[in-house]
């Protein structure tokens, strides 16, 4: 049952977080470009996401099904994600930052979190089984 509720939430929000990547690419860009001098947005925000990856970790592990297994190394990639943000240091985000700061990256990307988007929502809602 909590697969089913996390492949229609996660599902809705890669798809819809994927169109806004493609749609808004210019303004996230911009916003990336400044993400790393701002050090208590950048802190409360790790911390936030660590809370958040912790929370999915504990509570959901599961690789019975396909779906069952991304949504579980979903939650994995969450709390690395905080965790990075945490403790990266300031050259190290900019490089990084640096390194995807191209359109191509945000079309793929957004691409790629639309299709599993889709395939997930597709699945907790029961259009492909």
């Amino acid at each position: 049952m909590i697969t089913i509720l996390l492949a229609k939430v996660i599902g809705l929000y890669l798809a819809v977080g994927g169109l806004g990547i493609i749609l808004k690419q210019k303004e996230i860009r911009a916003a990336e470009r400044h993400f790393k001098s701002e050090g208590m947005l950048r802190f409360s925000l790790a911390l936030l996401v660590t809370m958040l990856g912790l929370f999915y970790v504990v509570g959901y592990s599961d690789f019975t099904t396909f779906v069952a297994g991304f949504l579980t190394v979903f939650g994995w990639i969450i709390l690395l994600k905080g965790l990075m943000l945490l403790f990266i240091d300031g050259g190290s985000l900019d490089a990084l930052i640096k390194r995807f700061d191209n359109k191509q990256f945000y079309y793929g990307a957004g691409a790629v979190m639309i299709i599993f988007g889709l395939y997930l929502a597709g699945f907790g809602f029961g259009f492909l089984w």
